[in-house]
């Protein structure tokens, strides 16, 4: 059985193991704000919380909560992955660069988008 230990000690592994790596740790408000400068905001609605389980690697087998945030394009709420009806614009070329180079968080949990 899995306690709140467990996972809190997976959260500082996954934390640290992030920063070795260069991601680079924000506020939620600042990670809005740098998608919004691009033409894209968070559905919330959409906010995807659960148990997140490194499959492998050095921390394979460790435990943490993460959430992953939706992203919409501010001018009309597609989502920018929509096959047939998202913007394939230079701000759609920086965001798929930007995504996985940080992350916040907050009451716990490893938000990324």
């Amino acid at each position: 059985m899995m306690r709140k230990n467990d996972l809190d000690d997976g959260l500082a592994k996954e934390i640290a193991d992030l920063l070795a790596h260069g991601i680079r740790q924000v506020t939620i408000k600042e990670m809005k704000r740098a998608v919004n400068e691009l033409g894209y905001t968070f559905d919330r609605y959409f906010d995807a919380k659960g148990i997140c389980t490194n499959l492998t690697g050095k921390l394979a087998g460790v435990r943490f909560r993460g959430c992953s945030l939706s992203l919409r394009q501010m001018d009309n709420g597609i989502s920018p992955f929509h096959y047939k009806d998202a913007r394939r614009d230079k701000n759609f070329e920086k965001l798929q660069k930007f995504r996985g180079t940080l992350f916040a968080v907050r009451n716990g949990y490893i938000y990324t988008f």
